[in-house]
């Protein structure tokens, strides 16, 4: 079936080179370095098949008009394991764009995969062959999240969000005024999106948004689901969660100096320090030291999923490992390390 979308997007328009008049001529620099190495940006878990994705990133150093620093995310790289994290395979697929965000839904992966003209949600059964689900040319080039409910797929944007029930057909749903850089997450018959300006919104059973107060907080980086309350990760004067009860709407709990964080059957883990807060009737507990730090993470029943890195997190540096419990959080196996590939010329 064809995906049902409401909105385009045009394409960005061509650039045109300006030369410049010198009175003089700039000795030419050769660029003296290239390196380029496997990223991984997110991780899925469906039964035996675990999937990372990651872009063949370069950098170059060198004199001026090298640039230096950090390219635009290169072509499409994915570690593939079909024995639940155990081992590994690296795969360079067909579909050479990268993909920053990658879920899990109804036994199959989807990704949003990033291109030139916008970015395009695929799907694919194993990891392995994908296959284009939403266009790039129909979608919208500020969409970064990849969000999996109770009731389908949502991907966020500035001007609304794509939804699908089943991860084939799709729709594209438009709100007033519009979300600067959204997340968003799904809890029972709400949607709540939070944005970068600091602003939460919520709308029950595809009716109208609602803004409720955040006082003092910006920048919501992550929404997440918790019962039928949701955590929101943002910026006051350090990270903060704010647990909110979606029924009075009102914020009934707050942690500092932690965040995000990924919600477990054993409680929440911190993604900057891998240490555990048990989640009981009464709330959110302490955190206390449980694993290891990690970047992003993934949970499939009780076979929890951190991608983590021996550099610090945030960083590009490797080497990358992903680590598995089988026993939802509460303890985890052996580090096992992704066979990434660094070319240096």
């Amino acid at each position: 079936m064809a995906p049902c979308l409401l909105e385009t997007t045009a394409m960005n328009p061509a650039k045109a080179s300006i030369a410049l008049a010198l009175p003089f001529v700039l000795p030419l620099v050769a660029c003296v370095h290239h390196t380029t190495e496997d990223v991984p940006h997110s991780v899925a878990a469906a039964g035996d098949h675990v999937v990372v994705a990651a872009s063949a990133d370069t950098t170059t150093t060198g004199g001026f008009g090298c640039g230096g620093g950090l390219a635009p995310t290169g072509s499409s790289v994915l570690f593939v394991s079909d024995d639940g994290g155990a081992k590994f395979e690296r795969i360079e697929p067909d579909e050479d764009r990268a993909m920053a965000e990658i879920v899990a839904f109804g036994g199959r992966f989807y990704g949003l995969a990033a291109g030139p003209y916008g970015n395009a949600i695929l799907s694919s059964p194993d990891g392995r062959a994908w296959t284009e689900v939403v266009p790039a040319d129909t979608t919208h080039y500020d969409m970064n999240d990849l969000v999996v409910t109770s009731n389908g797929l949502y991907a966020p944007h500035s001007t609304g969000y794509l939804a699908s029930s089943d991860g084939v057909a799709w729709t594209n749903e438009a709100v007033t005024g519009g979300w600067y850089n959204p997340v968003m997450a799904g809890t029972g018959e709400a949607l709540v999106v939070g944005t970068a300006n600091g602003t939460l919104t919520v709308s029950r059973s595809g009716g109208e948004w609602t803004q409720l107060d955040m006082p003092g907080m910006s920048w919501i980086s992550q929404v997440v689901p918790l019962g039928k309350d949701v955590l929101v990760t943002a910026q006051t004067t350090t990270n903060t969660i704010a647990r909110i009860d979606l029924t009075t709407r009102k914020i009934v709990q707050t942690m500092t100096d932690a965040g995000p964080v990924l919600v477990t059957p054993a409680g929440l883990l911190d993604h900057d320090t891998g240490k555990l807060a048990p989640v009981t009737a009464s709330g959110i507990g302490t955190f206390t030291d449980h694993g290891p730090a990690f970047s992003e993470g993934a949970v499939d029943g009780n076979r929890v999923v951190l991608l983590a890195t021996d550099g610090a997190v945030g960083t590009t540096s490797g080497p990358w490992s992903v680590i598995v419990s089988n026993d939802g959080g509460v303890s985890f196996e052996r580090a096992v390390e992704l066979p990434t590939v660094t070319t240096k010329d």
